[in-house]
């Protein structure tokens, strides 16, 4: 950690940030010794920096994100992280780390949803307990799965030699 902001230091900071010239600029030039990140961190500390036009602190950091799905999950519909984060607008990853850290205290898993080859957790911000995960496909149903997908790509589930008669006729 730095050297602590002195008054006058933030005085100066408060008078950049109110300023028509490019905060970056107006730090190297006022303050020498203190770096932009730095000014920026200790503008938004001290409450004037980064405020929309409504006067709202900026977003930084996942708490609102946090906020964001509690209030998605509340309709008791459970949503998979992608469903979630397409609601919300932002990335998968965001979502995924805060399920996995609020797992058990604020969300639970509702539900698994079978997407691909893999099953996919379905989010609940209930207080129950969690849905166990379905078991592996044996190989019987993964067989079967694979020869439906195989008929669906030929486009005709009696010719066994469609796919050899379209790359023929090409």
């Amino acid at each position: 950690m730095g050297a602590k902001w002195t008054e006058a230091e933030i005085a100066t900071l408060r008078r950049i940030y109110r300023g028509k010239e490019s905060i970056k600029v107006a730090v190297d030039r006022l303050l020498p010794h203190r770096g932009y990140f730095s000014a920026r961190d200790a503008a938004r500390r001290h409450g004037f920096a980064c405020k929309t036009p409504q006067g709202k602190a900026g977003r930084s950091g996942y708490s609102w994100v946090l906020a964001a799905i509690e209030a998605t999950l509340a309709d008791d519909v459970p949503m998979t992280n992608q469903q979630i984060a397409d609601h919300i607008g932002v990335d998968k990853s965001s979502v995924a780390k805060l399920t996995r850290k609020f797992h058990g205290k604020k969300f639970r898993i509702a539900g698994w949803s079978r997407i691909g080859d893999r099953w996919v957790m379905r989010w609940d911000a209930a207080k129950l307990l969690d849905v166990p995960k379905p078991p592996p496909q044996t190989s019987t149903q993964s067989h079967n799965a694979w020869r439906a997908r195989g008929r669906v790509r030929t486009g005709c589930p009696a010719n066994h030699f469609a796919t050899l008669i379209k790359q023929v006729t090409a």
